[in-house]
């Protein structure tokens, strides 16, 4: 089933459920923490591949799953 919350509210949803703070996520891209809440708070969107990908290994989901689309069984 796709999930129809915001792209920042599922980065928010995913980084709260690996117990990371804004500042440790941001350590592990190598963003600032204002980069993190701008990003969770829809101010600046990322659609950037590489960086997309990055964030779903930092967050440990699939990139199906950070961006909200149904899996191959969905």
């Amino acid at each position: 089933m796709a999930d129809h919350r915001a792209f920042g509210a599922r980065v928010r949803f995913y980084r709260e459920r690996r117990r990371l703070t804004q500042r440790e996520l941001g350590a592990l891209l190598c963003r600032s923490e204002d980069w993190v809440y701008r990003v969770e708070s829809g101010r600046i969107p990322v659609n950037n591949v590489r960086m997309l990908m990055d964030l779903a290994e930092a967050l440990r989901v699939h990139l199906e799953d950070l961006n909200g689309s149904p899996g191959p069984s969905g």
